[in-house]
């Protein structure tokens, strides 16, 4: 360590700081017992004792040691045999702590000076010019000790070299040569660092650079900006290497867009790390970092598909500022390939945007569109993404705010998707492990092309993907589906889908939609359609499917479409359970195509055409399910082709109006299709009945009534009437219940109340 400076007077303590009265010093080659030469003259021509230099009764040099190139102060309190204090390593050759030094104004100066000699202290106020920050203090040492780099070694026109004492304290741009003016080409200055590496300051300045390569680990702190400087058309800093640990604390990196040629696929921060197999691992971490004005692409950062994924991590990074052209579905502002493994805390981005520009926010790929063996995992959480994604002429060119593709495990959570253009959260059916929960995705861009604000595509990778959970999240204004997920036409691509918990408000197509998946769950989504015209809320619409959909305890509301709409050519059994679902135009729930279906549970509110609809089924179940509201034109309806059909106790019960209006007067008019154990109807404009609708199962109950405004008469022995006598219902307090026989094919009563 560079520690006493062996100048006269020059005092020597303890460890206890007590001076070292009568002690002794030896000067030894540097890490060696062997003695070294001092002198006690400036031109090195005199020389001291060094073996057991005394020092006198207070502990202090009574003459000069200087030397040349580096030495090792070995020191020994007084006594026999003396005892050894501690070694001074001079690792920059002893200096003068007295705050004694030769000033000059810059370092052209001292390089200029040709009074120098060895052992001097010069101590620059500036580095080339008196208006230019960078003073430093350098020590004069031999010509040859080190190689010239403009930095740590100054070669001296009288033939020495200047040497910068403290390099840890000066590692900034400026003592390296930086202007920092945001104008004059800082590029070679900040090279000079990113080359040596370790703690570099960047502070105080804007530094306009092009092309820098950091191959060396490295920290970059400071207040300070890195510039592109203008036209370079470069990426601003390439990382390359392997086992690398780098990071970036606290700056500003400016991509300088508006002075760049445009279309041009460069990066703020360019990765190619991992170039070949075999290496280790790399991190590259972002800590309060402000990307701003950049082109194609903020960071690239790029691992290798049979290499150990390299590790990018974003904290408390700001993205804002940049804008995309014509071909920028090919990037993005954070785009990770290869193997990347990515974590993204707590971010924002807010990029200029136009009706025909945009990028996402954060995009995987492969670098070669090949299907990956070792890809990577990302995490984006609390970050807040505004008017980002891409909408591009088709969707295999457009992307979403989150665009996930090739990665292995994708964790999206608690952030704030605001106006994405094309998609919110996009990921692909490859993709192993998805947990998309707590977000908010707020007014997706209404567009022919769009994905949704949360969507699955189909990938090429032929592995089927596993475990998507999609939960707790907030949907207000979706352009498009609000949760699209696709599999692909090979069907079964994934299984143990979970969509739980989710508020969808107001989209303009599907609020949740299926296709080729396996093993779905939706369940407890409340769901608000906003009465869209023809729009479906929940659509399974898939080949092949496997196992079981479920579709349980959902609130869904406001539908001029189908509530629940599942039509599939499958194995698949589908259980419809305890959903709430009110104000819907056409039907409540409608399900064809399944080997079997239980619905159940279900509270139906104002339908205006038909409650359930079911066909093409193996075994269908219907029970515990209740209407209450306005009359339905149709009521539960068989489409046909179902093996076995039951249905149980299910409720129907009306509101202010007539379940079947009876206009014409006059005999073998029809009531039904009855499809229900029990249902209440009220016949309005007929006088006289002598046939009711066949509902196809035998034991189904009907209870019938008159609007009171004539007597109405059933007649017993005609028709389909089996009664025991004519039944007259003289006005609306009298009932009829009568019980289906579907051996006789006949109505029989059950019960006759002539109040």
């Amino acid at each position: 360590m560079a520690n006493e400076v062996v100048n006269p007077f020059q005092l020597y303590r303890d460890e206890k700081g007590v001076p070292l009265a009568g002690g002794n010093l030896r000067i030894l080659q540097p890490g060696t017992s062997a003695l070294g030469t001092a002198f006690s003259d400036s031109a090195l021509t005199v020389p001291q004792v060094v073996d057991g230099y005394v020092l006198d009764a207070y502990g202090r040099v009574t003459g000069d040691l200087k030397w040349p190139g580096i030495r090792d102060v070995e020191v020994y309190a007084a006594g026999s045999p003396a005892r050894f204090i501690r070694t001074d390593s001079d690792n920059v050759t002893l200096i003068d702590s007295s705050d004694f030094a030769i000033n000059v104004a810059t370092v052209a100066a001292m390089i200029a000076n040709l009074t120098l000699v060895l052992g001097d202290v010069v101590e620059t106020q500036n580095y080339l010019a008196a208006t230019q920050k960078g003073g430093a203090r350098y020590l004069i040492v031999a010509g040859g000790t080190g190689t010239e780099d403009s930095y740590i070694f100054h070669d001296l026109d009288n033939g020495l070299q200047a040497r910068l004492i403290d390099q840890e304290a000066n590692n900034n741009f400026y003592v390296a040569g930086a202007v920092g003016d945001g104008t004059a080409d800082d590029t070679l200055p900040v090279q000079r660092l990113l080359t040596i590496g370790g703690d570099i300051e960047c502070a105080n300045g804007i530094f306009a650079c092009a092309a820098l390569t950091l191959s060396v680990a490295a920290r970059l702190y400071g207040n300070g900006t890195l510039l592109r400087f203008p036209f370079s058309n470069t990426d601003l800093i390439n990382l390359t290497g392997n086992d690398l640990f780098i990071t970036f604390d606290g700056l500003i990196l400016d991509g300088n867009l508006a002075n760049q040629s445009t279309e041009q696929a460069i990066a703020i921060v360019n990765s190619a790390v991992l170039a070949t197999s075999g290496i280790t691992f790399s991190f590259v971490h972002f800590n309060n970092v402000q990307f701003q004005n950049g082109s194609q692409y903020d960071v690239l950062g790029d691992g290798a598909d049979d290499g150990f994924p390299v590790l990018y991590s974003f904290a408390q990074c700001n993205f804002i500022g940049g804008e995309e052209g014509s071909a920028s579905f090919a990037v993005g502002s954070v785009v990770m390939q290869d193997g990347v493994n990515c974590s993204i805390e707590d971010c924002y981005w807010n990029l200029t945007v136009t009706a025909t520009t945009g990028r996402p926010a954060v995009r995987t790929q492969s670098n070669d569109g090949l299907e990956l063996t070792n890809p990577g995992t990302l995490s984006v959480s609390a970050s807040t993404l505004i008017g980002m994604g891409l909408e591009a002429a088709t969707l295999a060119d457009s992307r979403g705010a989150i665009d996930a593709r090739q990665v292995d495990n994708l964790i999206v959570q608690a952030n704030r998707i605001l106006n994405p253009q094309c998609g919110g959260i996009v990921f692909d059916a490859g993709v192993d492990t998805v947990t998309i929960c707590e977000n908010l995705v707020n007014t997706l861009t209404t567009s022919a092309v769009a994905f949704g604000a949360i969507a699955a595509v189909v990938s090429i990778n032929a592995a089927p993907g596993d475990n998507w959970q999609i939960d707790n999240n907030t949907i207000p204004n979706s352009g498009a589906e609000a949760i699209n997920l696709d599999g692909s036409s090979a069907g079964n691509d994934a299984s143990r889908i979970q969509v739980n918990g989710n508020i969808i408000d107001g989209p303009t197509l599907q609020a949740i939609l299926f296709h080729n998946l396996e093993n779905v769950a939706i369940q407890n989504n409340y769901i608000n359609m906003e009465s869209l015209a023809t729009i479906n809320a929940v659509e399974v619409n898939t080949d092949g499917v496997q196992g079981e959909i479920s579709v349980e305890g959902n609130e869904i509301s406001n539908v001029d479409g189908t509530a629940i709409l599942a039509n599939l050519a499958s194995v698949a059994r589908i259980v419809i359970d305890g959903n709430t679902i009110q104000n819907v135009n056409t039907a409540c729930i409608d399900v064809q195509n399944f080997t079997g279906a239980i619905i159940t549970n279900n509270s139906l509110i104002d339908v205006l055409i038909r409650l359930i609809q079911v066909g093409t089924l193996t075994d269908c179940y219907i029970d515990g399910n209740s209407y209450i509201g306005a009359a339905p034109t149709g009521f539960p309806t068989n489409l046909g082709a179902i093996t076995n059909l039951l249905v149980g106790e299910n409720l129907i019960q009306q509101v202010a109006t007539t379940i079947r209006n009876i206009a014409v007067a006059g005999a073998n008019q029809t009531v039904g299709p009855v499809v229900a154990h029990q249902q209440e109807f009220i016949v309005t404009g007929a006088s006289s009945i002598d046939t009711l609708q066949d509902p196809g199962v035998d034991g189904w109950i009907v209870v019938l009534q008159s609007d009171g405004a004539a007597a109405l008469t059933f007649n017993d022995g005609l028709g389909n009437m089996n009664l025991g006598a004519n039944r007259v219902l003289g006005d609306a307090t009298d009932t009829l219940t009568l019980m289906w026989n579907e051996t006789n094919t006949e109505w029989n009563q059950l019960a006759f109340a002539d109040n």
